[in-house]
C-alpha cells in the first residue's frame, strides 16, 4: 500500500489542481510524518500488544488511502498524508513486533528474510499494477479502492489470528515451528 499511494501521490494531486510545488510538498510531508509515527510507536506498545496495535496502524493507512478520493479539498489531502506517513513511519517497527511476537527472536531473522521475499516482491510489482489500472481506467479511483480493500483484508487477517496473551504472544505459549 504504501509503495502504490506514494508511486501516484504528487501525479493524483497534479491531476486534481495542485502546483507542482504543492504536491511535492504534501509527498514530502508524508515523508516527514514517519518519524513521529515511529516516535509514538513505542509508548503505544506499552499500552497495546503488536497485532492489534498493527491491525489500527493498518486501518490508518487504508483510512487515508481513502481521504486522497478527497483531494481537491486541500485540508483534506493534508491530513491525508500526515496520516498516512505516520502509520507507514510505525509499521516499519510494527512489522519487527508482529513478528517477534509470533515467533520468537530464536528464528526472527530467518523468518524475517524469508517474509521480505515476498514483501520486496509485491513492492516490485506495484507500480505495474497501479499503471496499470490507470491505463485501464483513466483515473486513481480503482488503484487506491484496491488499496484501501487489501488494507481491510490484512486487518481481517491479523484479527483472524487468534488471541494473543499480555505478552502479545498466541495465547498458547507455544511459538510456530520454524521450517
Amino acid at each position: 500500500m504504501t509503495v502504490g499511494v506514494g508511486l501516484q501521490l504528487v501525479p493524483l494531486l497534479l491531476g486534481s489542481g495542485y502546483l507542482p510545488l504543492e504536491a511535492a510538498g504534501l509527498a514530502a510531508l508524508m515523508g516527514l510524518a514517519a518519524l513521529p509515527g515511529r516516535m509514538l510507536f513505542m509508548p503505544l506498545m506499552a499500552r497495546w500488544s503488536a497485532l492489534p496495535l498493527t491491525g489500527a496502524l493498518i486501518a490508518q493507512l487504508s483510512f487515508a488511502t481513502f481521504l486522497f478520493h478527497l483531494a481537491e479539498f486541500k485540508l483534506v489531502a493534508v491530513l491525508a498524508a500526515a496520516l498516512f506517513g505516520m502509520a507507514s513511519g510505525a509499521l516499519t517497527l510494527a512489522r519487527t513486533e508482529v513478528l517477534l511476537s509470533f515467533y520468537g527472536p530464536q528464528v526472527f531473522g530467518s523468518v524475517n528474510g524469508r517474509m521480505a521475499r515476498s514483501v520486496n516482491g509485491a513492492q516490485a510489482l506495484t507500480p505495474l499494477g497501479v499503471g496499470l489500472l490507470f491505463t485501464v481506467t483513466a483515473a486513481y479511483t480503482a488503484s487506491l479502492n484496491l488499496m484501501v480493500a487489501l488494507g481491510m483484508a490484512a486487518v481481517l487477517l491479523l484479527a483472524s489470528a487468534g488471541p494473543m496473551n499480555s505478552l502479545g504472544r498466541p495465547a498458547s505459549g507455544d511459538f510456530p515451528r520454524h521450517r
